[in-house]
């Protein structure tokens, strides 16, 4: 039994009710997951063609997928309720660490994908071999 739904009847309400149910995990997880395959090819080129450059590479785009996930946590309990602003500015410590703290969690997601697309940059070196 399927259920006929018309676009025009859907309401904006529900919509954003999807958007930050379903769709709210699945498009930022997928997103994600793009983001920590590309980032870390498009900075390749900053580092050199060493293992400490493999390394470094790896480091600066965990750091910046972190800030990443940090900001959208922030964005969608920000879309949530406007009592985050109040919550940040009464207690900013623990706020940044707690959005840090989703931010990680979120690394198990993303830091595997990390991993294995900065380890494969010595594919794409010009002067130095591996």
């Amino acid at each position: 039994m399927g259920v006929d739904i018309n676009p025009n009847d859907v309401a904006r309400d529900e919509a954003i009710d999807w958007v930050l149910s379903a769709g709210g995990v699945v498009v930022p997880l997928i997103i994600i997951c793009v983001l920590a395959v590309w980032v870390p090819r498009r900075i390749g080129a900053l580092f050199p063609e060493t293992a400490g450059g493999l390394i470094l590479n790896g480091v600066v785009t965990a750091a910046l997928m972190l800030t990443l996930a940090m900001g959208y946590f922030w964005a969608a309990y920000a879309l949530q309720s406007d009592a985050i602003f109040q919550l940040i500015g009464d207690v900013p410590l623990q706020s940044f660490l707690h959005f840090l703290r989703l931010g990680m969690l979120s690394a198990f997601l993303w830091g595997p994908l990390v991993v294995l697309s900065a380890a494969n940059q010595h594919r794409h070196w010009k002067e130095n071999t591996w």
